[in-house]
């Protein structure tokens, strides 16, 4: 595990030079270990908390950019051109919209994309069937990784409790 360190960091410079990354860099226990060791300790658990955000649902294939935002957001780029804002779901959320209608108008367009009907992934499936028979705990920084962990959580309940 992670040294703890008692020196206050003022400086981000202080951070990437300082303790804090040797022991994230420099550790003693080799990493197959480390994950060896997570592992064990996850299936010991009654209980798991998973700290999850976009970048699962991106490592999983999510589309956020490129021809899918052309795509599915055609109607922004045409009314607000193809700037630095509208390249991508995430720049776009910052764009300054002129009014709070148009603004809400893209955000609900963009929850449906990535979060309301997304379907659940492989990768969330992966997740959930290696923590299968576990109390979770969601924390998630997005909509699409909470809306798919919890429906699949969901489902799974549903199958231990129909099998008991």
């Amino acid at each position: 595990m992670l040294n703890k360190s008692t020196k206050k960091i003022t400086r981000f410079s202080d951070f990437l030079t300082g303790d804090y990354a040797r022991d994230y860099i420099n550790q003693d226990t080799p990493y197959a270990e480390q994950i060896e060791r997570a592992a064990r300790l996850i299936c010991e658990a009654d209980y798991v908390l998973i700290g999850a955000g976009a970048g699962m649902s991106t490592a999983a294939g999510a589309e956020y950019g490129g021809k899918f935002f052309e795509e599915h957001f055609a109607e922004f780029q045409k009314l607000y051109g193809k700037g630095p804002y509208m390249q991508d779901m995430y720049s776009a959320g910052f764009y300054p919209f002129p009014d709070q209608e148009s603004k809400w108008g893209y955000w609900s367009h963009q929850a449906l994309l990535a979060g309301a009907d997304l379907d659940v992934t492989p990768l969330h499936k992966t997740l959930l069937e290696a923590l299968k028979g576990k109390k979770l705990f969601l924390l998630s920084t997005n909509a699409d990784m909470a809306k798919s962990i919890t429906d699949i959580a969901a489902r799974f309940h549903d199958t231990e409790k129909n099998d008991q």
